[in-house]
């Protein structure tokens, strides 16, 4: 879980537990939802296990449908997935959605991707 951090994973876990308890705490809240998946992204990328990925956002997905943020975040969980039509469709909505976002475009190179989201 480490190969994303420099503390060997402790802050990714710290952040995983947060978001579940900001989930556990409101089911309703749409940024709870968000901030768990991109945290689970993290060991996605070690393990490969996107499915949880997916249906945590998909979750937040669900609960703002309209929300450029998420789709992002969908679309690279599925990118990674290997979904790449899903991929694409997801990350059009984010560009149809906040066409001049600034969170997209090539990557930054911090985390290896072709995408990457600036927190």
């Amino acid at each position: 879980m480490g190969q994303y951090t420099d503390d060997g994973g402790k802050l990714t876990e710290e952040a995983i537990a947060a978001g579940r308890k900001a989930v556990e705490l409101d089911r309703n809240d749409v940024n709870a939802h968000a901030t768990l998946g991109r945290a689970l992204q993290l060991v996605a990328l070690n393990d490969g296990n996107w499915d949880e990925v997916i249906a945590t956002v998909t979750n937040a997905l669900e609960l703002n449908p309209m929300s450029p943020m998420v789709h992002y975040q969908m679309g690279r969980a599925y990118a990674f997935a290997g979904q790449a039509e899903e991929a694409i469709s997801h990350l059009e909505t984010m560009l149809r959605f906040s066409p001049r976002d600034q969170r997209r475009g090539p990557g930054d190179g911090r985390h290896g991707d072709s995408v990457s989201y600036k927190w």
